[in-house]
């Protein structure tokens, strides 16, 4: 009785404390406003910690649940997304042990928001409040490969995860990996496949899969596009198609496209394409950094 008493308690805290700051959020709920809405308007962790009458874990779970609301129903606007960080990382400062919170919280912005810089922002909030977990170095690694090609930032902080008690066994390698060849496709399939078994959320896996499936298309573009250099330098001429390739025997079996596409060569210029990738993934390579919008 006593711990419903409380929870109805800091509920009542929590609304009074949005409303008071902004009387327009019930003129708001009237018109049909989503609740994505009423996290911009959480109070300070600070003025919170004040009035969470010693139960701040509590109160960090009320944030929580509002949050994992608008993380379940759909894709969200940019707006949306700088309100979500915002009530995570306010549930962080009442609870900052609350790991699981804030490592979800980064996955989410980053896979399905695409606000990687809020993202790490919120993961490295993460790992200073829990130093002894390789998550959070590891997701921000990968926020800065894959996503922002900061290949720098990204081994440094692979190399802390990897360095820290209780990583995969996988984890050392691809640091290693990322220091070697950061930008290789291959090794971004094995970053995104790692990631991929250390999330549970089903939403987030589904985006993951299909990024996965994106980067074996990705290799298999450049395998073929090397054969079709050599087919040159032997005929000639660039190959009309992967059947050609096929033919001659530069490739042993014509590659198999998880998004159900088709490679096809340009007999002009020999570049390769997949007729379910509009335009390539912008991944770093020797020699080469593609374009912003490319």
């Amino acid at each position: 009785m006593r711990t419903a008493s409380i929870f109805l308690a800091l509920f009542i805290i929590l609304d009074g404390a949005i409303v008071y700051n902004v009387q327009k959020r019930m003129d708001a709920l009237k018109s049909g406003a989503s609740i994505s809405q009423s996290l911009p308007y959480i109070p300070d962790g600070r003025y919170l910690k004040q009035v969470s009458l010693g139960q701040d874990s509590l109160l960090a779970d009320l944030i929580w649940l509002r949050a994992i609301q608008v993380m379940g129903t759909r894709n969200i606007t940019r707006n949306e997304a700088e309100w979500l960080y915002h009530a995570v990382s306010t549930a962080t400062d009442l609870d900052p042990k609350f790991y699981y919170m804030t490592e979800l919280g980064g996955i989410y912005l980053t896979s399905v928001a695409n606000s990687h810089k809020l993202s790490i922002k919120l993961l490295k909030k993460g790992y200073e409040n829990n130093p002894g977990r390789w998550e959070f170095p590891f997701f921000i690694g990968f926020n800065y490969f894959f996503y922002l090609k900061d290949f720098k930032q990204a081994a440094y902080y692979m190399g802390i995860g990897a360095r820290l008690p209780g990583k995969p066994p996988y984890l050392p390698f691809l640091a290693s990996r990322l220091y070697a060849q950061a930008g290789d496709p291959r090794y971004g399939l094995e970053l995104t496949e790692a990631i991929y078994e250390n999330t549970k959320n089903e939403r987030v896996r589904q985006d993951l899969q299909r990024r996965m499936k994106e980067l074996q298309v990705e290799i298999n573009l450049d395998a073929l596009q090397n054969e079709v250099n050599a087919y040159k330098n032997r005929f000639g001429r660039y190959p009309a198609s992967v059947q050609e390739l096929l033919a001659a025997g530069f490739i042993k079996a014509v590659p198999v496209d998880r998004l159900g596409g088709k490679y096809i060569i340009n007999p002009k210029t020999g570049e390769v394409s997949n007729t379910k990738i509009a335009r390539r993934l912008r991944i770093y390579r020797k020699g080469v950094i593609y374009p912003k919008g490319k």
